[in-house]
């Protein structure tokens, strides 16, 4: 029988290229984690940035639609104004009398023909 002596295997010591490729290594896994970390926060800004630009799309619409309804109500109220305008103008020419009437329509003929007024009208209105 032969006896085999055991083997010891001294530990080499690391080689600097060695350190260098585990170096390397740790650097790429560090490298790694930072950019699922950075994928994570950009999609997380994205999707903020998405959020906020469609809560300002909705405040917007909101006061796009309040801004219709107060011109809305601003040309109704413009409208009423104007109708009542021209209901009291209708109104207060159908108080002047004929002979007030006469004697503008004279005014107006002379002014707008340049020709003279006959005697008795008087140029001044009622």
């Amino acid at each position: 029988m032969s006896r085999h002596a055991p083997e010891h295997h001294a530990q080499r010591p690391e080689s600097a290229l060695d350190a260098l490729l585990r170096v390397e290594n740790a650097v790429a896994s560090r490298l790694e984690h930072a950019r699922a970390a950075t994928a994570i926060v950009l999609a997380d800004a994205a999707a903020d940035a998405a959020a906020r630009s469609q809560k300002a799309g909705m405040a917007l619409t909101l006061e796009l639609a309040a801004l219709d309804a107060e011109q809305a109500e601003t040309l109704a109220t413009i409208a009423r104004d104007v109708a009542q305008a021209a209901a009291d103008l209708v109104e207060r020419y159908r108080s002047v009398s004929a002979d007030a009437t006469a004697r503008l329509a004279a005014v107006v003929l002379a002014d707008v023909t340049g020709l003279s007024m006959s005697d008795g009208v008087s140029r001044s209105p009622p």
